[in-house]
C-alpha cells in the first residue's frame, strides 16, 4: 500500500511523463509525426516541467540544477522501463495482426510509445551524465573558494543548456530546419558450401525460413505469406504479404537488373506497416563463385523516414542487417541440403 509521502514524491514524475507522451501524440496527429519532435519533444517537455515545479516549490537554490537533471532521468528512466515491458508483454505481430480496431489501436499506442519512451530516456540519462562530468570538471579547475555569483551562474547555464540542447535535437526533420542523411545500405554476407549454380537455383524460389528469426525481428511487421513469385528472371515480380501490430499490406518487388553475379529487385510499391518508417529502395542478391563453395551477398538499399537521425540510423541498420541475414541464411540452408 502506497503512503501519502511516496504518492506525493511520485505524482510530480507521473504528471511530467504523462505531459510528455500527451504531447507525443498530439504531434503524431499532425504534419510532423515523423520529425525529431515527437521523439525528443516529450524530453524537453519533463524537463521544463520538473524546472517549473522546483521553481514553484523551492525557488531557485543551490542545487536547483543538479535536482532537476535528476528528477528528469528519473522520470525518463521509469517512463522508459515501465511502458517498454508492457509493450514486451504485448501480443507479437502474427497474434495482433488480426485483432479488432480497437485492440489495434492500442497496441500501436504501445509500441509507440515505447519508442518515445527509449529516446526520451537515453537523451535524459545523457544530459544528466553531462551535468554531472561538467560539474566534476569545474570542481576540479576551481582554485579558490566558492562564489555565490559563479555557483548561481552555473545553475542557470547549465539549466539552459539542457534545454538549448534539446530545442535543437526536436528540430531535426521538420521542414526549413535540417535533415541528415537518411540512406543507408545493409549486407549480410553468408558463404555457402555449395556451388554458384545450386545457389542461383535456390534464389528462383521465394520462400519463408525454416528456423527461428531473431527476437528482435519478432516485435516488427513479419512477411508471412508469398502470394506472387515469377523467380529472378529481367523483369519478374514478386508480391509479399506483411502483417504486425500496426496491420497488414503488401510489398511488390520487380527484377531490374540481371547478371551472371547479381539480381536486383526494386521495390515498386509497399503497403506494408514499415512503409510509414522506411522507403525500400533496392534488394541485391551477389552471388561469389569461389574455390571452394560460394559467397552470398545479401543488400538492402533504404531510406529513413524518422528522425532523430542519433537513434533511427543505427536501429534500423541493425534491424535490416538481421532480416538480410535471414534472407541470407535462408538461401545457405536450401542450397546445402
Amino acid at each position: 500500500m502506497l503512503t501519502y509521502r511516496q504518492v506525493k514524491s511520485a505524482w510530480p514524475h507521473f504528471t511530467a511523463t504523462s505531459l510528455g507522451l500527451y504531447f507525443a501524440w498530439s504531434v503524431s496527429q499532425g504534419p510532423y509525426l515523423r520529425s525529431s519532435i515527437q521523439f525528443t519533444g516529450p524530453a524537453l517537455l519533463v524537463l521544463l516541467f520538473h524546472i517549473t515545479w522546483l521553481l514553484y516549490a523551492r525557488g531557485f537554490h543551490a542545487g536547483f540544477s543538479a535536482e532537476v537533471h535528476r528528477r528528469t532521468a528519473i522520470s525518463a528512466c521509469g517512463l522508459a522501463l515501465g511502458v517498454i515491458n508492457a509493450s514486451l508483454f504485448a501480443p507479437m505481430p502474427s497474434q495482433a495482426a488480426h485483432a479488432d480496431n480497437t485492440v489495434e489501436t492500442l497496441l500501436i499506442v504501445i509500441v509507440c510509445s515505447a519508442v518515445i519512451a527509449l529516446i526520451t530516456g537515453i537523451i535524459s540519462g545523457v544530459l544528466y551524465l553531462l551535468f554531472l562530468v561538467t560539474r566534476a570538471l569545474l570542481g576540479m579547475l576551481k582554485t579558490g573558494k566558492d562564489d555565490q555569483n559563479s555557483t548561481r551562474l552555473f545553475e542557470f547555464a547549465s539549466v539552459a543548456s539542457s534545454i538549448l540542447i534539446l530545442l535543437l535535437t526536436s528540430l531535426e526533420g521538420l521542414p526549413q530546419s535540417f535533415t541528415f542523411d537518411t540512406h543507408q545500405r545493409s549486407t549480410a554476407r553468408q558463404h555457402i558450401d555449395a556451388d554458384a549454380d545450386t545457389v542461383w537455383a535456390a534464389l528462383e524460389t521465394a520462400t519463408s525460413p525454416s528456423f527461428a528469426v531473431p527476437q528482435a525481428l519478432r516485435l516488427l511487421p513479419i512477411p508471412v505469406a508469398v502470394e506472387l513469385d515469377e523467380g529472378i528472371g529481367l523483369n519478374a515480380k514478386r508480391r509479399v504479404r506483411f502483417e504486425g501490430r500496426e496491420g497488414s499490406g503488401h510489398m511488390s518487388l520487380q527484377v531490374i537488373e540481371r547478371t551472371e553475379e547479381y539480381v536486383v529487385f526494386e521495390i515498386q510499391s509497399d503497403s506494408s506497416p514499415m512503409a510509414q518508417w522506411i522507403t525500400h529502395r533496392k534488394l541485391k542478391y551477389h552471388v561469389i563463385p569461389q574455390a571452394q563453395g560460394t559467397e552470398l551477398h545479401v543488400s538492402l538499399e533504404f531510406n529513413r523516414r524518422l528522425a532523430p537521425g542519433w537513434f533511427f540510423k543505427p536501429f534500423m541498420g541493425g534491424a535490416t542487417y538481421l532480416a538480410m541475414d535471414v534472407l541470407a541464411r535462408d538461401v545457405k540452408l536450401r542450397s546445402e541440403t
